[in-house]
């Protein structure tokens, strides 16, 4: 029997088919791969990535294949540009400061919520930090407050050390999820001491900003005495009055 009779009597059944190979999102199959050698430890943070060139050989797909997946990769945070080489990133918040700009911008979250957390995350900071602090992890808190102190007539540095007051706070208690996440609302929450500034004049802008200081003060200290209760009660104090007072003056401006 002929090969061309026997391919024409045993073909497959009808039933039988195949789809085209999807090379589309070979870009994913990349990406997943490096993603996967970043959890694993494989490639560390501050880690640069193999070349495009190198890349293309191992995984033998185009350049531009590879350039789709570091680009996922850079979307979400996992890797960036330190000028000549992709490199491992390190731990940052802005892939979740965008989430949340993202909700917002979507009406799927209120600044009302985002400044409830905010509440809730900054108590369970000073807790953490009363617990876990030490002299070393405190000093850049406790410099952070100096530096208001020196500058209650600089708006932009009393606004910039208050902000530093707070983050290098949550990195004192020692937990690294609590830190990135308040970063990421205190960058997308940011300006607000500013803004309020900006509404009152000099002589009361100057008390608001001493109190502020003298505020964080006390919180710091009682952080110092290993006192978490007394610390969350003084931060829930000192964040109600703010955001009140605030309020008060988006109210008189018509804003809200």
């Amino acid at each position: 029997m002929s090969m061309l009779r026997r391919m024409t009597e045993e073909r497959p059944p009808d039933n039988v088919t195949f789809s085209a190979i999807d090379r589309s999102h070979l870009y994913e199959r990349v990406a997943a791969e490096l993603r996967e050698a970043i959890f694993s430890g494989s490639l560390r943070p501050g880690a640069p990535l193999p070349t495009e060139r190198e890349l293309t050989a191992s995984f033998g797909v185009s350049r531009a294949t590879v350039r789709d997946a570091l680009r996922a990769l850079k979307s979400e945070g996992l890797v960036c540009s330190n000028g000549t080489r992709t490199v491992v990133a390190e731990g940052t918040a802005d892939p979740l400061m965008q989430a949340l700009t993202n909700l917002v911008q979507l009406n799927r979250l209120d600044l009302r919520d985002l400044r409830e957390l905010r509440v809730v995350l900054e108590l369970a900071v000073v807790r953490l930090a009363a617990q876990r602090g030490d002299e070393t992890t405190l000093a850049p808190v406790r410099e952070a407050l100096a530096t208001m102190r020196a500058n209650i007539g600089d708006h932009r540095v009393v606004e910039e050390a208050d902000v530093r007051f707070h983050v290098e706070l949550a990195k004192a208690s020692g937990n690294g999820a609590l830190h990135l996440v308040m970063l990421a609302l205190r960058e997308l929450m940011g300006g607000h001491l500013l803004e309020y500034l900006a509404t009152i004049d000099e002589p009361e802008a100057e008390q608001l900003t001493t109190t502020l200081a003298a505020e964080h003060e006390e919180i710091l200290r009682a952080v110092e005495e290993r006192d978490g209760v007394r610390a969350a009660r003084l931060a829930l104090d000192h964040l109600n009055r703010f955001y009140s007072d605030l309020d008060a003056i988006y109210d008189r401006a018509g804003v809200r």
